[in-house]
């Protein structure tokens, strides 16, 4: 490997490796309003709470109005798409921008549901 190559994987790893521990759950950075003992998981607690909440709107099979303005890509229907987006929809609950306010658009996470999917998150997410 020639010393310009050797440059561009170490520039890559630098821009890589902070990106990757995000997504595979090194998270001493979260910090959540209480830390819970039990191991929280997608299917069990995280998958519900997105589909009470958020997959009237964030749905992969939905298109056009029938997401009710929710960007395409941002899913919770998936395990794989709820941990891509996990940060996202935990920074909009806590902002109180998500769910909006519509007529059919369900209520807003409560304190202890937020807790529960930051927790999961500083848990590594697991499935």
């Amino acid at each position: 490997m020639n010393q310009l190559t050797k440059s561009m994987v170490r520039g890559s790893l630098i821009l890589v490796l902070p990106l990757l521990a995000l997504s595979t759950g090194c998270s001493d950075d979260i910090v959540c309003e209480s830390d819970l003992e039990q191991t929280v998981t997608f299917t069990e607690d995280i998958a519900p709470l997105f589909e009470a909440k958020c997959n009237y709107c964030h749905n992969h099979e939905k298109t056009g109005v029938e997401r009710e303005g929710a960007p395409v890509g941002v899913d919770y229907t998936t395990y794989a798409a709820s941990v891509e987006n996990a940060q996202g929809a935990l920074d909009e609950i806590l902002a109180g921008e998500m769910p909006p306010v519509c007529e059919a658009c369900p209520s807003v996470p409560n304190a202890e549901q937020a807790n529960l999917l930051c927790n999961w998150m500083k848990q590594g997410t697991p499935e």
